[in-house]
């Protein structure tokens, strides 16, 4: 089989944007040269126009600096629309790999957090906002200083000080506060967690008479939370108002300058103004920073994580599209080890299931059913050992293309935001007959049918018409939706009641007939006698069983297993593995 190496655009996607900053830098250095004209305006019309009263040289003056000022615009404009559509691209070519990445289990835990799609739009917001200008108009800052000391060294030296004063308070600020949000942010995820468990579990909490002590730990953690951030913010109102103070103190100093130095004859009138406005303007950067400094931090921790799961996504083996076969599936070797355990739950497990056999796996709590079960539909990696279609291995297919062939219903289903039309289609644009051949297939087209909106009604608006057994029965027809090859169910008969049972049962009857290979992770033994293998998981043993007589299967799972004869594994489902 042939793969390819799919490369998550990320590095890409970056050396694009340093092309756009790269000319987004060029418009800064043209507009803060343009921000000049306003101080070069205010010498010539104090220092000439009004000692040479001459009308027609301000009519000049005043038609340059307009236009310079439309310039300005212009270039501004250009600047800012270039920055919303490099945040543009970064979502465009960003966002669907990394909400891809969420449901990918071919990577790490930490690789697929919800996280690294706000991490995507924090870096968009800074790339968009007001902080990166500020950043770019930063390094502007210095020809701004050195601008006021060509006119007046003094001036100069007063302005640097000034600078570097807002410059060392902004490094307070932040070290001040940094420490007490973060450690804000546990009780906060606390609390919230609180409010989330009382919101889902409301009734629980209110029949056990759990609700005033949870409300009461909300407000203890809530308090904590709130103390802490309080102490950010006085730490912050005392850097703004000792900077404000600063900044007003040398908007003063260098005008009282200025104003002692013209009238000392070393300095003209028209450049005092010049020099009160350059110095604004050198010290707007530096005073932002002060109230940009989070956001910079939050941008580069978002950065770091975001180049982190790039290196997860960048290089993996994606393979080529060969279709995917509808044969019998094989155990070869297999191996799983639990997180953290030093024996795995099954070792060396092999196995051959011809199309049209159901395989039920059975065996006491903890003991890895439910981890081959994932296994099967593709969800977990094992430790050693493969599963394969016909002579290919299930993780040959990507994602979204084995989906399409795969039936599965987790231990604990979940339905997804929309209609139950919209979930039984998994979100596809089937036509109506196909999703109502899921439902009859899973016994819930009458049910679904007599709910007002029927296969309309929202899954997240309607929940209280939604009992549990109509949910699991929902989730077993998207499961069953498509025709799928390849089914894993996984106890699909939680929640259900008798009748839904026995359509579950009949179901069974219907995806064998259809050469259909089904995986049922089952304790009921009106389940497991539909099953033409048993596989019992316990203590790291396993043992195969092949249904021999209906005798037999109505003994499976009682207390006598006498009569249940183990088989050599290779003796199962055809060729040893």
């Amino acid at each position: 089989m042939s793969t390819h190496q799919t490369a998550f655009p990320f590095k890409q996607t970056l050396r694009q944007g340093r092309r756009v900053l790269a000319h987004v830098a060029g418009f800064s250095l043209a507009t803060n040269l343009l921000v000049l004209v306003v101080p070069l305006y205010m010498i010539q019309v104090f220092d000439r126009v009004l000692t040479s009263r001459s009308g027609d040289t301000l009519v000049a003056l005043t038609v340059g600096a307009l236009i310079a000022f439309a310039a300005l615009a212009a270039l501004e404009l250009v600047r800012s629309r270039l920055l919303v559509r490099l945040g543009g691209q970064l979502d465009r070519r960003l966002g669907t790999p990394l909400a891809k990445a969420l449901a990918d289990p071919r990577l790490p835990e930490g690789y697929r957090e919800p996280r690294s799609l706000r991490d995507l739009e924090t870096l968009r917001d800074f790339l968009t906002g007001p902080t990166i200008i500020a950043l770019l108009d930063a390094p502007w800052v210095p020809l701004y200083i050195l601008m006021i000391a060509l006119l007046h060294p003094a001036l100069g030296v007063l302005a640097l000080c000034g600078a570097l004063a807002l410059l060392v308070l902004a490094w307070i600020n932040d070290g001040l506060i940094h420490v007490p949000l973060v450690e804000s942010q546990r009780p906060r995820r606390e609390g919230q967690a609180i409010v989330q468990a009382l919101s889902h579990e409301a009734e629980t909490a209110h029949a056990l008479g759990m609700v005033s002590r949870l409300a009461d730990r909300w407000a203890h953690l809530n308090a904590q939370a709130q103390t802490l951030q309080s102490r950010a913010a006085d730490h912050a109102g005392t850097v703004m108002a000792v900077s404000r103070f600063l900044r007003l103190a040398l908007q003063v100093g260098i005008m009282g300058l200025a104003a002692w130095l013209v009238i000392a004859g070393e300095l003209t009138a028209g450049a005092m103004i010049a020099a009160s406005i350059i110095l604004a303007r050198a010290l707007s950067p530096v005073e932002q920073a002060m109230g940009l400094w989070r956001q910079v931090r939050n941008a580069r921790s978002a950065y770091a994580r975001l180049t982190m799961v790039a290196s997860g996504l960048d290089g993996r083996a994606t393979p080529s599209d060969m279709p995917i076969p509808r044969t019998g599936l094989s155990f070869s070797n297999l191996a799983w080890f639990p997180r953290g355990a030093d024996a795995p739950l099954f070792d060396g497990l092999n196995l051959d299931m011809n199309p049209g056999q159901v395989l039920g796996i059975t065996g006491p709590s903890g003991g890895g059913k439910t981890s081959l079960a994932r296994m099967v539909a593709g969800l977990v990696t094992p430790h050693q050992g493969a599963l394969r279609l016909g002579s290919a291995d299930l993780r040959s297919w990507e994602g979204d293309r084995f989906g399409e062939h795969l039936g599965y219903l987790p231990q604990n289903p979940t339905l997804f935001p929309g209609s139950i039309r919209d979930n039984i289609a998994r979100f596809s644009d089937a036509p109506a007959e196909a999703v109502i051949a899921a439902a009859k297939l899973a016994g819930v087209h009458e049910r679904i049918h007599k709910l007002p909106l029927g296969y309309d009604t929202s899954v997240e608006r309607d929940p209280a018409l939604l009992s549990g057994s109509l949910h699991q029965g929902i989730a077993l027809a998207r499961a069953l939706f498509g025709d799928p090859h390849l089914v894993v169910l996984d106890e699909p008969y939680s929640n259900m009641d008798p009748e839904a049972v026995d359509s579950l049962i009949r179901a069974l009857t219907q995806l064998k007939a259809r050469r259909a290979v089904v995986v049922m992770v089952a304790q009921r033994p009106s389940l497991l006698a539909h099953c033409d293998l048993r596989l019992t998981l316990r203590d790291g043993e396993t043992t195969l069983c092949h249904r021999q007589t209906r005798a037999h299967l109505k003994l499976v799972g009682e207390a006598d297993e006498s009569v249940v004869t183990p088989l050599p594994l290779q003796a199962v489902g055809g060729n040893a593995s």
